[in-house]
């Protein structure tokens, strides 16, 4: 009986290890080692910390500003987003999936969202935040 108590109380604990950690301001998920893998971006993955988020946020309408995706900061609020941790051989980097809308019987908050075309209410980045880097900005074309 010891025993199936002690395990009993483990599954909580083991289950909640794999959930995903929603932000609110803006609103939005970092998305787990574990939980990033089954996203299907990149062999290896991490979890990016909440600072990690912040410097990223903090430094987005700057880089959009700067660049071609001048027409999306005013519109920053709007998006939900969800933050990948990927692994390349040089460093660590977090892809952002920025979105306006639900899409579907998904639940945007456990499972990454792709969208083809619909315009600039889907997009997506990355951000380096060991050295504070932003590349690779894809905005959805129009179908």
């Amino acid at each position: 009986m010891r025993r199936f108590l002690i395990f009993m109380l483990l599954i909580p604990c083991m289950a909640a290890a794999k959930e995903n950690f929603l932000t609110e301001k803006p609103e939005g998920v970092i998305f787990v080692e574990e939980n990033g893998r089954k996203s299907g971006i990149g062999k290896e993955w991490w979890t990016p910390a909440p600072e990690d988020i912040r410097r990223f946020e903090k430094g987005l309408p700057g880089y959009l500003k700067s660049g071609q995706g001048a027409e999306l900061v005013g519109k920053l609020a709007r998006y939900k987003r969800q933050y990948f941790g990927i692994k390349t051989k040089e460093d660590r980097w977090i892809l952002v999936n920025f979105f306006c809308s639900n899409w579907g019987d998904r639940d945007w908050r456990k499972d990454r969202i792709i969208v083809d075309d619909g315009g600039d209410c889907y997009f997506q980045l990355e951000f380096n935040p060991k050295i504070g880097i932003y590349r690779n900005l894809m905005i959805n074309g129009d179908a």
